[in-house]
């Protein structure tokens, strides 16, 4: 269910964004017709059915690369301020914490619109470190952070 919801989220993102275009040329004067009717003609050509076509395959195809697992060494439990420092740099705050979890939102409603409200984040405890997943590049950005600054913190130890 959820990777349906997340595929109709990106489909609903690429149509906002080609209304967006349009309108943009519209008021630039590149068109010569009002955007409903230019889209309209569009859509009923070769070309713009190819167009639909893709943003469907596009947006079918998006949960499955536009997330991702990523696995670092730590843990919550000793390395639980670095987790939360490395969150809060990248605009993300704790909303969640369980035996050996913890889980992320983005911070502000700019935040999460731009993450498509796609912006949960949870960090786990495994056998072999930390498992950080959700969105691929938020994901992506706290684990090389994070990463450091667990690199880091070993050296404050000693």
């Amino acid at each position: 269910m959820r990777y349906l919801v997340r595929s109709l989220k990106y489909f609903a993102l690429l149509c906002v964004l080609y209304v967006a275009i349009v309108w943009l040329m519209y008021w630039s004067g590149s068109l010569p017709e009002h955007p409903w009717k230019m889209m309209l003609f569009v859509l009923q050509t070769q070309r713009g059915v190819i167009m639909a076509a893709a943003f469907v395959v596009l947006a079918a195809a998006y949960p499955l690369f536009g997330f991702m697992r990523k696995r670092i060494g730590g843990s919550v439990a000793r390395n639980r301020e670095q987790i939360i420092r490395a969150f809060q740099m990248q605009g993300f705050r704790l909303t969640g914490e369980h035996e050996g979890e913890m889980t992320f939102r983005g911070e502000g409603l700019f935040k999460r619109l731009s993450l498509l409200f796609e912006d949960q984040i949870t960090v786990r405890d495994t056998a072999s470190g930390l498992e950080i997943e959700g969105i691929r590049r938020a994901v992506a950005r706290i684990a090389y952070r994070l990463d450091g600054y667990i690199f880091n913190s070993r050296f404050d130890e000693k």
